[in-house]
């Protein structure tokens, strides 16, 4: 059973003054310290890692969403700098263009491709009708185990 009665990791931070070290200066050294002291409160006990994960998840939602909501303005902004590039509090953000090129104009791409969904396919059958019937005795390839945080609404 975990147990809450520690301070909430944000707190911390707060305490500290992480949170405008790394607004004011936002390095990866800064990042590195803040991460190093809250890795260290939860080794001593002093805070709950549970109560951290979940804490975390929701400011990863929150960076998320904020993210893509102010992502206009943002590249609104930098394109007025040259190369649409500029240095904000030590860091660099830019514009970045991404190209997908459309190749189905050419039939010998067109086929390659058709084999290579076929292929696909056949190999995902093959992959779905072993671990069916042949689970235990497939040798492992890699496995790991990590943790899931499932918000409220």
């Amino acid at each position: 059973m975990v147990m809450f009665h520690q301070k909430n990791f944000i707190i911390k931070l707060m305490e500290n003054n992480f949170l405008i070290k790394v607004q004011q200066n936002p390095t990866k050294a800064v990042i590195s310290e803040a991460v190093d002291y809250i890795a260290q409160q939860i080794d001593d006990g002093n805070m709950d890692a549970v109560d951290v994960a979940v804490s975390l998840a929701g400011l990863e939602t929150l960076v998320k969403e904020l993210r893509q909501r102010i992502g206009g303005a943002v590249m609104d902004e930098v394109a007025k700098y040259p190369k649409s590039k500029a240095e904000f509090r030590g860091a660099t953000i830019s514009v970045v263009d991404t190209i997908k090129h459309d190749f189905s104009h050419i039939p010998q791409w067109v086929e390659c491709q058709e084999i290579i969904d076929k292929n696909k396919e056949i190999q995902k059958e093959i992959e779905e009708a072993e671990k069916k019937w042949r689970r235990g005795e497939l040798p492992v390839k890699s496995a790991s185990s990590t943790f899931k945080v499932q918000l409220s609404k």
